[in-house]
């Protein structure tokens, strides 16, 4: 991303962007890993479809119904709530996606993982990743904007916009990341039913209920604690680590209970759980900036307002002046400039007057 003035004052400004960036493109690679995992998947239960009946049976239910019925009767306080709100939406569904949700529903209690809220939408053959995480998307749409209109926003402004975005989008990439590595243990699961389809079908499997729930469980247990919330932190941070990842400004992302943003209660809001409204105070310090022509006395300046082409800044007497960089200086051509190597021009505002060749001697800038 191109660098502005304001980056002056406000050093750490391309160290967020770049963070809110790597943020919204490591939630985009989630999502869409998660989409492609449940195409495969549904490829799969195709297989599965004509062994069902056969399965539940097996289990002692002649149908879902019977089936959606033992769940329910297991099931208690708020994960019956998550079920019975997740089956509503299957009810104008086909009778296979009605059977697989209480299929899985009944395995992963029989696990001992019932799968929340999130997960039980994933089962839902229609959800993309966007429809299941809901707020994700009204956090990849902000940030966007302000990644694409960043060279028009004032320094500090953007400074807010960009510490805000980087909150938000902390927890989001960490629920993306859960429901990809949930879906995998869903789809791991399908495919392990079809490889095990000649065990499931047996005489053997029907005489002994212990081999039949043990084929039944197979690894989705230790499939789907991948995507519990301590491993799933644990391989963000340190995949954040690998690549040398700026992470100063990520706030608490990995200790908030991320299992309230899968509540579907909530779905279609905005992530924001522990994340705290970032505003600057009025009393934090702005930047100094020190200006000085050759041979003559240097302007000492508070810079008020920083965009991507200048800065406004009040110098001792109240005086508001505008300052953009001019040209280079001879010393800076050839080597890696820094601010030092500039010439800047500055124009009074009050009365128009624009003096040229000032070099910048001393500047405080704010991280």
């Amino acid at each position: 991303m191109g660098q502005s003035v304001s980056d002056l004052f406000y050093p750490d400004n391309p160290k967020r962007r770049n963070r809110a960036e790597q943020l919204r493109e490591d939630i985009l690679a989630y999502c869409n890993s998660y989409d492609e995992i449940k195409k495969a998947r549904d490829e799969v239960l195709k297989e599965i479809r004509p062994r069902l009946a056969t399965l539940l049976k097996n289990e002692g239910y002649d149908s879902p119904e019977a089936l959606d019925a033992k769940v329910q009767s297991i099931l208690t306080g708020d994960n019956l709530k998550y079920y019975l709100r997740v089956k509503a939406l299957h009810d104008a569904s086909s009778d296979l996606e009605r059977t697989v949700f209480s299929i899985s529903s009944y395995i992963s209690i029989g696990s001992g993982v019932f799968l929340g809220g999130l997960a039980l939408l994933g089962i839902i053959t229609g959800g993309t990743a966007f429809a299941i995480l809901g707020g994700v998307g009204l956090a990849l749409a902000a940030i966007g904007a302000s990644l694409v209109l960043f060279s028009v926003l004032a320094g500090e402004q953007e400074r807010r916009n960009l510490k805000e975005a980087i909150s938000k989008l902390g927890p989001e990439r960490l629920n993306a990341r859960r429901a990809q590595m949930m879906m995998q243990a869903i789809s791991n699961w399908c495919r392990y039913i079809v490889r095990k389809k000649e065990y499931l079908d047996s005489a053997v499997v029907e005489r002994n209920p212990d081999l039949a729930a043990e084929i039944w469980e197979g690894d989705f247990k230790a499939d789907f604690a991948k995507s519990e919330h301590r491993p799933v932190v644990e391989w963000l941070i340190n995949h954040d680590m690998e690549r040398g990842a700026w992470t100063a400004e990520d706030g608490n992302w990995r200790y908030q209970d991320s299992g309230r943003s899968f509540s579907l209660v909530e779905m279609g809001n905005i992530s924001s759980a522990d994340t705290t409204s970032v505003s600057t105070s009025a009393t934090e310090e702005k930047p100094k900036v020190v200006l000085q022509r050759e041979g003559e006395t240097p302007i000492y300046m508070v810079v008020l307002e920083t965009a991507q082409e200048l800065c406004i800044a009040e110098d001792d007497n109240g005086d508001k002046w505008a300052f953009m960089p001019e040209t280079v200086t001879k010393k800076g051509v050839g080597v890696e400039l820094d601010v030092q190597s500039y010439l800047f021009s500055i124009r009074k505002i009050a009365t128009g007057e624009v003096l040229h060749d000032f070099g910048l001697v001393s500047f405080t800038p704010r991280a």
